[in-house]
């Protein structure tokens, strides 16, 4: 073959080329060697997605169902009302803010400055329901209604808890000896709640409340290690509220407590600690 037939076959093929590659680009097809249906759905895929980012005029009014009542803005989405309003009207009203990562547990336990502006007024009030009122004609034991109870707390649960001993003559927070303890621990300042509850409630509160307190302690000498509650002091109490009930708690079902009086019963108990000075932290009881 001759230099001229090269030159002719080499611009023939570069024509060829050049016709073939502006077919495919007005048929959108970039590689002869991509599957046509594949590449139907690839440019599908494309093209909605370019329709999806595309962003809204904020004078487009079509399906801006959500409007807001402080300044009438409409929004797509409720989610973009909230956070309109969480912005430009957090003085109108009152937001509960929540930061990144896990969602607290139980929104009635958190630490920190009390945002209930009743809060003081509540724990003060706290015996006077009918539920835990104290019955003037009823008089009971403190010891011996503690011992009672555990007597069937223990018979009750011990395949779960209290692992540390094997009657419950050996349960420890029943055997104090508080003048021979000059430094402050869990285990008196749990005792020195139930003598207080025992003096503004019934019987059958009371019962309730010794129930709580002594799982309550179960939970700590688990999470803490065996024999916390008896050397150490309560200052971590207010720290373990959450894990106690949404861990310890639940996966016993409760161990048949009221669940809502329940954290009643931790809001009041860790108040009192704080307020007793057991404690340094302080529950926040936040109004929902």
């Amino acid at each position: 073959m001759t230099d001229n037939k090269k030159e002719k076959v080499e611009e023939t093929t570069t024509e060829n080329k050049e016709e073939n590659f502006q077919e495919n680009e007005e048929n959108e097809i970039p590689d002869s060697n991509i599957n046509k249906e594949d590449d139907d759905g690839l440019f599908d895929n494309i093209n909605n997605s370019k329709e999806r980012k595309k962003r809204r005029s904020k004078n487009d009014l079509d399906g801006r169902c959500f409007q807001c009542k402080y300044c009438e803005k409409t929004y797509l989405s409720d989610i973009a009302l909230n956070n309109h309003v969480k912005n430009k009207h957090s003085h109108l009203v009152d937001i509960v803010s929540r930061g990144r990562g896990r969602p607290r547990k139980n929104p009635g336990l958190e630490q920190g400055n009390s945002s209930f502006p009743n809060a003081e007024s509540k724990f003060k009030s706290f015996f006077d329901c009918t539920l835990r009122a104290k019955n003037p004609e009823e008089n009971f034991d403190l010891i011996q209604a503690c011992q009672d109870n555990f007597n069937n707390i223990y018979t009750k649960y011990s395949d779960r808890l209290f692992k540390d001993i094997t009657s419950p003559e050996e349960f420890r927070l029943l055997k104090l000896e508080l003048e021979d303890k000059p430094e402050s621990t869990c285990d008196i300042a749990f005792w020195k709640y139930l003598e207080f509850c025992k003096d503004n409630t019934n019987r059958e509160y009371f019962d309730f409340i010794f129930k709580f307190v002594v799982l309550f302690r179960e939970c700590i000498n688990i999470r803490k290690g065996e024999k916390f509650t008896e050397t150490d002091k309560a200052d971590c109490v207010p720290d373990m509220c959450n894990e106690f009930v949404s861990e310890f708690m639940e996966t016993y079902d409760y161990f048949g407590l009221e669940v809502n009086e329940l954290i009643e019963a931790i809001q009041h108990c860790c108040h009192w600690l704080w307020e007793n000075h057991h404690t340094t932290s302080r529950l926040t009881l936040v109004n929902n």
